[in-house]
């Protein structure tokens, strides 16, 4: 099952790590939100964290400068609709 960060060892969900390491205040602040999930105190919205938030609007920044570019050799989608008709054409027919 996994995840980003597999904390499947030990029993904790590691958030996605930019660099290797979250800074200690932002590390706390998931931690402690994760702790609140897991024991049911926060089942619905809750008030905004701050060092959290100011770390998704950083990130959310951060991937509005990315550019992704389509690679030239990219063979589209009519390959995949070949297969996919020739697989229908081997089958037998449905009732």
């Amino acid at each position: 099952m996994g995840g980003a960060g597999s904390g499947a060892r030990t029993g904790r969900v590691q958030p996605p790590r930019r660099g290797g390491r979250l800074d200690a205040d932002l590390r706390a602040a998931i931690d402690a939100l994760l702790d609140r999930k897991r024991a049911g105190a926060e089942q619905d919205a809750g008030p905004r964290r701050p060092t959290i938030h100011a770390f998704v609007e950083a990130e959310l920044g951060r991937q509005d400068d990315l550019q992704f570019s389509k690679p030239e050799n990219r063979p589209g989608l009519e390959p995949l609709n070949a297969f996919f008709r020739s697989v229908l054409n081997r089958s037998p027919s449905l009732p």
